[in-house]
């Protein structure tokens, strides 16, 4: 019977050679460096021709795609890769939310940014109008809707517009005691 020890062969890699890059890590390319052939494939990759058929059909020979099929992916995966924000509300939307008084879903005219004393006035105003729901007296109406004015004071939406969305949600509120 044969022993064989492994303490003879090194533990991890076989060699000491280090490797240039890692093989799996994301690469970008810079296209005004590249091939034209590859940038101009990258294209077709990012118009969803992402298969060997399909390149051919677009008019790249079998040569170029193994030549720059890799450059052209790398650059049409980071081309593909944006920060994506949700727009502004619409008034509608606006009104809805400021009804709603969900502290997750704030209401954010256009031009707004999103700033710690702006979250604190929503959380208040959220906070007053679960109190209002709770307990709907006179006081606890005009305290939620000082504080939703006071939020919207500090968006760029106007003083104007900022009155009739405050009256639209009074509305909703109504009188009561």
């Amino acid at each position: 019977m044969n022993v064989h020890t492994m303490s003879a062969r090194p533990a991890g890699r076989f060699t000491a050679q280090a490797r240039p890059d890692w093989p799996d890590a994301p690469q970008t390319r810079d296209p005004e460096t590249m091939h034209p052939r590859a940038v101009e494939m990258a294209e077709r990759l990012r118009e969803g021709t992402n298969t060997f058929k399909g390149l051919i059909g677009a008019g790249f020979t079998s040569s170029e795609i193994t030549e720059h099929f890799r450059d052209a992916e790398a650059l049409a995966m980071s081309a593909m890769t944006r920060q994506v924000s949700p727009g502004a509300d619409l008034f509608s939307e606006l009104v809805a939310k400021a009804k709603a008084a969900i502290a997750s879903s704030r209401p954010m005219p256009k031009g707004t940014a999103e700033t710690q004393a702006l979250l604190v006035a929503w959380d208040a105003y959220c906070r007053a109008r679960a109190a209002f729901v709770l307990d709907p007296w006179g006081s606890q109406r005009e305290r939620c809707l000082m504080l939703l004015r006071g939020y919207f004071r500090q968006t760029p939406l106007g003083e104007p517009l900022t009155g009739h969305l405050v009256a639209r949600v009074a509305e909703a509120m109504g009188t009561r005691h």
